[in-house]
């Protein structure tokens, strides 16, 4: 199974540890940036976050992914419109 969801992603390219980093699980990019549940763009200084999506492969029964893969970002933060 493959789901997809939103993430922000911090200038160095890291993703921030926090319940507000992540958006709803979906089964395609463009629901998951349609369900970006409590994501926040804002970081710790009150700077403007860029996002992502995040592509997850699952084996069935499994609890967690066995791989995990950005493969859409913004170029400019505020890019896409959630």
């Amino acid at each position: 199974m493959i789901t997809y969801r939103l993430i922000v992603i911090e200038d160095n390219g890291t993703i921030p540890n926090g319940m507000y980093t992540y958006g709803k699980t979906a089964i395609t990019p463009e629901l998951a940036k349609a369900v970006p549940g409590n994501l926040s763009r804002r970081g710790f200084n009150g700077e403007t976050l860029r996002v992502g999506v995040e592509r997850s492969d699952w084996n069935e029964g499994d609890k967690s992914p066995y791989r995990t893969v950005l493969v859409e970002m913004e170029k400019t933060p505020g890019e896409w419109k959630i």
